[in-house]
């Protein structure tokens, strides 16, 4: 009885793990969609925009690629640093050193996934403004 209450046990949080880590992998996934597609589109409005004379607001929009870019570039980080932080969690015990080194890479992929989310919500405000002084 003992036993199968453990392997009962174990078997949720494997559930429970998985879901975890399929939630993370949907959430990165949409901070590079995001910041990725904001990057393209600045810089296909940036273009149309030059193309019509229209050279303040293409040189506004320009601004805004590379900080898209970089919200892209901190997404790719983020899915770096967890899946290292998963190759760490399968490869130990809970009481190794990597079962730590997990830990560290997760709690730093956080603040990183946050810095994205952040500057994307901040060059989506300073693009409205671009669009509303034109």
């Amino acid at each position: 009885a003992i036993m199968a209450a453990y392997h009962a046990e174990w078997e949720q949080r494997k559930i429970d793990h998985e879901a975890t880590i399929k939630f993370a992998d949907i959430a990165i996934r949409s901070l590079l969609v995001l910041n990725g597609g904001a990057a393209l589109g600045a810089l296909a409005f940036a273009g149309q925009s030059l193309s019509s004379g229209n050279d303040a607001q293409a040189r506004a929009l320009a601004e805004l690629i590379i900080p898209f870019g970089l919200g892209a570039g901190l997404a790719v980080t983020c899915a770096a640093a967890s899946y290292l932080a998963q190759m760490f969690f399968t490869s130990g015990s809970e009481n190794t050193l990597y079962i730590r080194i997990g830990w560290v890479l997760q709690v730093f992929a956080m603040p990183i996934y946050a810095a994205g989310l952040v500057s994307f919500g901040y060059r989506l405000h300073v693009s409205s403004s671009v669009f509303g002084s034109a």
